[in-house]
Parts: structure tokens; C-alpha cells; sequence
């Protein structure tokens, strides 16, 4: 378990409601000089257009076999994993479960799971990481990641409160693929 959360003191978690939708994936086939790989992204292959093509940070991540089995060997991108990171940072007051936990809470750790399955089946890689709450409020930039979070299991992709989520959508969809990079090992 995350060490925040192993801290003494009072401990309460948040996930996102049963009635958030799933982080969007779409497969996109990119032709490298290595071979054909597929991409996990939460862009839509419209929003790719716009973009230029397909950002990096957009991509969950990678595997050499075709969709069947979508989590069978999909190796994560820790771009993405930084841009949530960064994302639940600065941008955790705005989602409304989460200052309420903080607010019932008063003082402890606040500890944030991915709701793409009920508490009874959660592992350590459903645990995004944990908030330090003092006198009812999340304390700013106290996230603290969960290294051991999976990006995506057999039980499915991220699925994040409302507001994170959107405001996870809204930045992957201001990136721009400026130039053709060089080839990018995920």
C-alpha cells in the first residue's frame, strides 16, 4: 500500500461513482519503423485529426497485438501516468467528492481509487494515490502517487470522478503533435 496511506491517523477513501462513465479507449493502429503497434488513447480518431495525429502523452499505451484482448500485453506510458498525476495535483478541488470527503474528514489521509471496480475486489493497483487533509481540506499539491497503479487491468481502464475526468479530457484534447518526433519507445 501507498506509504501516506500506511501513516497513522484517520484514513478515508473516494472513487468515482458507480454512474461515472469509463475513461473513453480507442485502438489506433500506428505503422513505426519497427513494426505495426497499437495505441490505447482516450482520443477518438475525429479528435486525432485535429490534433495532428496522435500526441504522446494521449496514449495509455502500447502492445504489438491487434485489439481482442485490449489489456493483453499493453505496456503503460508514463507520460500519461504523469500528465494524471499532475492532473489530480493541481486540479483536485475541483471535484466535488473529493472536498467533501476532505470536509467530513477534518484530518488525515484521503485516499483516492480508481472506480473501475467495487471496493471488495480492489488491489493495490486500483489505488490512484492519497491526499493530506488538514482542518477539512485537501492541502495543495499533497498528492502523493500510488506507484503500483495500473493504468489498465483485466477489469478495465481508469475511471475517474466526473470533474477529474473531464478536465483530464479537456487538456488530452488541447495537445498538438507539432513535428514528427523521432520514434517513441513506450
Amino acid at each position: 500500500m501507498n506509504p501516506v496511506s500506511r501513516a497513522r491517523g484517520r484514513v478515508a477513501r473516494v472513487t468515482a461513482a458507480p454512474h461515472d462513465p469509463p475513461l473513453p479507449r480507442h485502438f489506433h493502429r500506428i505503422e513505426a519503423r519497427a513494426g505495426v503497434v497499437y495505441c490505447l488513447s482516450p482520443l477518438a480518431p475525429a479528435e486525432l485529426v485535429l490534433a495532428g495525429g496522435l500526441p504522446r502523452e494521449a496514449i495509455l499505451g502500447v502492445t504489438d497485438r491487434d485489439v481482442g484482448d485490449w489489456a493483453w500485453g499493453l505496456r503503460p506510458n508514463q507520460l500519461f501516468v504523469d500528465l494524471i498525476n499532475r492532473l489530480l495535483t493541481e486540479h483536485a478541488e475541483l471535484e466535488p467528492t473529493l472536498t467533501q470527503a476532505a470536509l467530513a474528514l477534518r484530518v488525515g489521509v484521503l485516499e483516492l481509487w480508481d472506480g473501475r471496480v467495487g471496493f471488495s475486489q480492489r488491489g493495490e493497483e486500483d489505488l490512484l494515490g492519497c491526499f493530506q487533509v488538514r482542518e477539512g481540506r485537501l492541502l495543495p499539491r499533497s498528492f502523493n502517487p500510488n506507484r503500483g497503479y495500473a493504468l489498465v487491468t483485466e477489469r478495465g481502464a481508469p475511471r475517474l470522478p466526473a470533474r477529474l475526468q473531464a478536465a483530464l479530457l479537456a487538456e488530452l484534447r488541447t495537445l498538438r503533435v507539432l513535428w514528427p518526433g523521432p520514434p517513441t519507445t513506450l
